[in-house]
């Protein structure tokens, strides 16, 4: 078991060293097959992993000791990336919350090997911070809403997604207008240099921010939660403000469609608080009554996609989807768009 575990990992970092739209369904089925050999046996699993996630911490460490190009390189790569996720999905499918109901709530071996992933996930994201990174950041964040909306592990992520829509929305983010396509962010860990300060990029980073934000607020650790209104007050404060700053900025700072995108979702957020508010009224237990407490929530995480921002979450989902389709069929025909031109 031992040499089919290490195998199918190495395996998947060798095939993993570039990635691009012909790549990535492959990679991602050896992601998903391999997760599912790793789950089979999870205490030899854990031998594996703890070795292979330490290598990912060492990685980092020396890339925030040298600070160099070459150190950065150690972790801004696709086998990194790739890594990470494929981590995340071992993580969740072994320590699935629903999986451990039906187990007797035995939690598996794996378990403690979360916290240090997520250590050095967070670690990563704050490794380099400027807009050319964004890409790789969206990457490590899409990992983590994925380990914790199957495990019911709080991961603060908002931290690391709110950043980006002010940052767009500053009066110092001015955006330059170009001819350039839009940027398949999933096949990208960091912006080519041409697309830096453009509307296209900061358009689709955006959109992109904003979409793994409802989806993470929307979580059952998050939306689900009867702290909900104290957990979003932060998100609120700082989106209010950088549309305000937006608003009363020079022009050319920001689009009134990122403009509008956040408002949106700020609306929605409200509206959701508000609504979770409401429901609280009712309570009649105190904060110390922890099994109540965990019933209530229960009963409210069977009524999340009836909240605001879970019908704009379904929204944006087919919206995406419908997105998604037409950039394949533009892909699948380029040589004939092309040939026209």
């Amino acid at each position: 078991m031992d040499y089919v575990l290490k195998g199918a990992y190495l395996t998947l970092i060798r095939s993993s060293k570039s990635t691009n739209v012909h790549s990535l369904p492959s990679i991602n089925l050896m992601k998903n097959s391999a997760s599912e050999v790793f789950c089979i046996d999870h205490s030899t699993a854990y031998q594996h992993a703890f070795g292979y996630i330490r290598q990912l911490a060492i990685h980092l460490r020396n890339s925030m000791k040298v600070k160099t190009k070459e150190g950065y390189k150690q972790v801004y790569n696709w086998q990194f990336v790739h890594c990470i996720d494929f981590w995340s999905i071992v993580l969740a499918r072994a320590c699935d919350s629903r999986t451990q109901v039906k187990n007797g709530d035995t939690a598996s071996d794996l378990k403690p090997l979360i916290y240090p992933l997520v250590q050095v996930c967070l670690g990563a994201i704050k490794l380099i911070s400027t807009s050319r990174s964004y890409p790789f950041h969206l990457h490590i964040v899409r990992s983590l809403l994925h380990l914790t909306k199957h495990t019911d592990i709080y991961i603060p992520l908002s931290p690391h997604l709110v950043p980006i829509l002010t940052s767009i929305l500053a009066p110092s983010s001015r955006s330059k207008s170009s001819t350039l396509r839009p940027l398949d962010l999933e096949v990208q860990i960091r912006a080519p240099q041409q697309y830096i300060r453009t509307r296209v990029y900061h358009e689709g980073v955006l959109e992109e921010s904003a979409y793994l934000l409802t989806e993470w607020l929307t979580s059952p650790m998050v939306q689900g939660s009867i702290s909900f209104p104290e957990i979003v007050v932060p998100v609120v404060v700082l989106l209010r403000k950088a549309l305000k700053a937006a608003r009363s900025g020079s022009s050319g700072s920001s689009s009134g469609k990122d403009q509008g995108t956040v408002k949106v979702l700020l609306e929605r957020i409200e509206e959701s608080a508000k609504w979770i508010k409401q429901r609280r009224r009712s309570v009649t237990f105190a904060p110390g009554q922890l099994e109540e407490v965990v019933s209530w929530e229960k009963d409210l995480r069977d009524l999340i996609e009836d909240s605001p921002l879970g019908k704009y979450l379904k929204v944006q989902k087919k919206l995406r989807e419908k997105r998604r389709k037409l950039v394949e069929k533009a892909r699948e025909g380029e040589d004939e768009i092309l040939d026209d031109d």
